[in-house]
């Protein structure tokens, strides 16, 4: 895109991947009860589970150019590139990273020409401890308003940058689904990661009862995986399969942040209730389009709210989403020239 010939480092970290992997690990603290939930969930799900492992790798393989060499904490050191960028999502968030890869998302193994795209932690209160790492970071760009703010009160400098998903438009994403199969049924998608789901379960029934549709749910963020509350208990196999429902439904409620994403791009009515811990990047992204109205807290709220709303005005949505992409993408090439 920006003329530079890229690579996607292949890192591994076992913190990361511990929550993917079809294993019972068992700590010190795991009373028998989590033991034997566990253990029925991956048994119930090792089928679909092992389906959209493949189908990610398929994805990483046909889209991504990543590195040959695959890398981990003691051997990140050996990469050798001329400008190292790191990013997106919450890479700074020490809930869901180890202590040993904080050198690896911070650069530190990298020295000079480092820069950070979109680099989130949630909410401040889950940013690493060892902030002084990032200030070392030549250019620093972050994916929401509060961690900018956080960083400024810690003399680091940075700027707020739209999430990677959304340099690409409506139609680049639309053309790598095009040979999915049609969904013949009208459906509501209800997708959700783990807080906010009997709330967001119950919009979606409404929705979809008011609309004559069906409810579609990805059964692998359901943990009990044993009844299908809400709709169709739809299974997403993997990364074309969700832009595929979510390019195909009439409606869609997210507790989810990429939810939220991909029901923008793809011009979808939409409802969100805000994650607890992380939904401040939800409000950044939907106060920048001027569609706060769209949150609710909870069911109730929804029905108060959702009497006066009208359609979204999707042109308008389009004309401030490019001039984010812009911003956005200029910071891009500067980082590409450090």
């Amino acid at each position: 895109m920006l003329g530079m010939e890229v690579e996607t480092i292949d890192y591994y970290s076992p913190t990361i991947e511990r929550p993917y992997n079809n294993r019972v690990c068992v700590q010190h603290r795991s009373s028998l009860l989590h033991i034997l939930k566990r253990t029925a969930y991956i048994s119930l799900n090792f089928r679909n589970t092992v389906i959209s492992q493949r189908k990610y790798k398929e994805f990483r393989e046909n889209y991504l150019n990543i590195s040959k060499e695959k890398y981990d904490a003691d051997t990140i050191s050996n990469a050798s590139y001329d400008v190292y960028i790191a990013g997106s999502d919450q890479i700074w968030n020490k809930e869901i990273i180890g202590k040993e890869d904080i050198p690896a998302y911070t650069l530190a193994f990298a020295g000079e020409h480092t820069a950070a795209y979109g680099a989130s932690c949630g909410s401040e209160a889950y940013l690493i401890d060892e902030v002084d790492r990032i200030s070392k970071i030549q250019m620093i760009t972050v994916r929401e308003q509060q961690l900018c703010n956080a960083l400024k009160k810690r003399g680091i400098a940075s700027k707020v940058v739209c999430d990677p998903v959304f340099l690409l438009s409506r139609d680049k994403w639309k053309k790598i689904i095009k040979n999915m199969p049609p969904i013949r049924h009208k459906y509501v998608l209800l997708y959700y990661i783990d807080e906010g789901k009997e709330q967001a379960a119950m919009i979606a029934k409404t929705i979809a009862v008011s609309i004559k549709a069906k409810v579609h749910y990805p059964r692998k963020y359901d943990k009990s995986a044993l009844i299908n509350h809400y709709g169709i208990n739809k299974f997403s196999d993997g990364p074309l399969d969700f832009l595929n429902e979510t390019d195909q439904a009439e409606y869609i409620v997210s507790a989810s942040f990429h939810g939220v994403a991909f029901a923008i791009l793809m011009e979808k009515e939409f409802t969100v209730l805000l994650h607890k811990k992380t939904g401040e990047r939800v409000k950044n992204l939907l106060a920048y389009l001027e569609l706060e109205e769209r949150i609710v807290r909870d069911q109730k709220d929804f029905q108060e709210k959702s009497r006066y709303w009208k359609p979204i005005d999707y042109n308008k949505v389009k004309i401030k989403l490019s001039e984010y992409r812009e911003k956005s993408m200029a910071c891009l090439r500067e980082m590409c020239e450090l």
